[in-house]
């Protein structure tokens, strides 16, 4: 044997077996077919697999599945793996409609999601649980998707204090999340037990961005509790979660505790939102909540170009819990409200709170009783924007006058350029001795037309540091 042979030998073998190596990675990606009663092998349209658990044996990572319409609903629910897409291939008349009845599989849910997947064009009924879940969120894009009475099951994503409903989008991160996201464009939520749509980051150094995109969540039952619309919660050292809210709308959770935006950070996280050109509509008690729930906590919320209408309680609200803190983690914390060019109305139009209702509220909440309230900062910015005939206030910043003592929050209120219309108690109600108001240059109108602010102050003698006066636009 010549002494090159062995050589030309083990090239000859690792060149063979790079080749193989790179075949494979070259292969695309393979399209699985799939539909309700159907008995094929799933290679093509005209034979599918006939449920979700046979087309997850066969199917890899990175490819299509494709949901075709049938007779009936297909039932079980499917659950990808990393990279694939679920599609729904439509009919004539309708798309096909995935459903998951019982927990026996997938824990009841109708898609569980994997990191970097897609799901489109289905339709999603009557699922046990949620109807999209991700129990370790990866980038997602939900798209052209109806979800119509999801967690009929009532059942808890997760448990603990409070506990987490299932419900019509229900997206959780996993312990080695970093910079996580989900775009839902094009989807309707409907009639969810529980919640329409919610993220969550609850792990130390997570981070979870929800973009909603010309999409409605509308309706829904209250459980445990429970009852939301699109909740944005973020929980533990650096971790946060973050909404867009666009050309969308978020109305329907009416029960007592229902809130159809819930903004919601605890121990040392982040969370906010950006609402633009969207409407928060009807609700049992508030529209937009923003809420610190354990100090230290950040919460931001940006409401521009949109409608925030008809909450029986409080259409904006932005507030601090009592639990035990230290005064260094109030002093880190914060509460930002910015309402521009939007309208804010009809607070307490419908239901019991009535004359104890505001249009936007900044206030800290006595949860649990028996604690003393932070001394936090809270900002409010309310520039070009009308706030208009709540049956309570227009504005209430602190105590109203049935609290027990004054609310000794830090407030820093700036108003300009706002037509106050019509609000039946008080256009402004302060109960906070260490509010700073500015409220200058804005239009007050009553049924008689433009007059005087209207002001209500409680538990404090000083009033210099609350100024409101006219001058703002006054035209229709």
């Amino acid at each position: 044997m010549s002494p090159c042979t062995p050589m030309l030998l083990a090239m000859s073998f690792f060149l063979t077996s790079a080749s193989s190596a790179l075949a494979q990675e070259a292969q695309p990606a393979r399209t699985w077919f799939v539909q309700a009663g159907a008995s094929g092998n799933g290679t093509d349209a005209s034979a599918p697999f006939g449920s979700g658990a046979e087309v997850e044996a066969a199917s890899a990572p990175g490819d299509v599945i494709v949901l075709l319409p049938g007779g009936e609903p297909l039932d079980g629910g499917i659950q990808l793996k990393q990279d694939q897409v679920l599609r729904g291939l439509a009919g004539k008349s309708t798309r096909p409609v995935l459903t998951n009845s019982s927990t026996e599989r997938l824990g009841g849910v109708g898609v569980l999601l994997a990191s970097n997947t897609r799901v489109e064009g289905i339709i999603l009924r009557e699922t046990h649980a949620s109807g999209i879940f991700a129990s370790e969120l990866g980038n997602t894009t939900i798209q052209n998707v109806l979800i119509e009475n999801a967690n009929i099951g009532q059942a808890i994503a997760r448990p603990g204090f409070p506990p987490l409903p299932h419900g019509g989008i229900t997206l959780l991160t996993g312990q080695d999340a970093e910079d996580v996201s989900a775009l839902l464009r094009d989807v309707r939520v409907l009639e969810s037990t529980g919640a329409g749509v919610t993220i969550a980051a609850e792990e130390s150094g997570a981070h979870a961005a929800l973009s909603l995109v010309d999409s409605e969540v509308l309706g829904g039952a209250p459980f445990q509790g429970s009852d939301f619309g699109v909740a944005v919660l973020s929980s533990g050292k650096n971790s946060s979660a973050s909404l867009e809210l666009i050309r969308s709308e978020v109305a329907g959770r009416m029960s007592l505790g229902g809130r159809n935006v819930v903004i919601l950070a605890r121990s040392h996280s982040n969370a906010s939102a950006v609402i633009y050109q969207s409407r928060v509509g009807k609700s049992g008690q508030d529209g937009v909540l923003g809420v610190n729930w354990q100090l230290p906590a950040r919460v931001a919320i940006n409401i521009i170009d949109s409608i925030i209408e008809d909450a029986a309680q409080s259409n904006v609200e932005g507030t601090y819990l009592a639990f035990p803190h230290e005064q260094a983690d109030a002093d880190a914390s914060s509460m930002d409200v910015l309402i521009h060019r939007s309208i804010i109305r009809n607070a307490g139009a419908a239901g019991p709170v009535g004359p104890a209702s505001a249009n936007v509220v900044m206030t800290a909440s006595s949860i649990p009783p028996g604690q003393p309230l932070p001394v936090s900062p809270y900002t409010l910015r309310v520039i070009d924007s009308d706030i208009a005939r709540s049956a309570g206030a227009g504005l209430m910043v602190g105590a109203s006058e049935n609290r027990r003592a004054a609310d000794p929050g830090l407030y820093d209120i700036l108003v300009r350029d706002t037509r106050f219309i019509e609000n039946g108690v008080a256009d402004l109600i302060v109960g906070a001795p260490a509010a700073r108001i500015d409220a200058q240059r804005n239009c007050w109108i009553t049924p008689e037309g433009p007059a005087d602010p209207r002001l209500e102050i409680y538990w404090t003698e000083d009033n210099s540091g609350i100024k409101a006066s006219s001058g703002g636009p006054c035209d229709d």
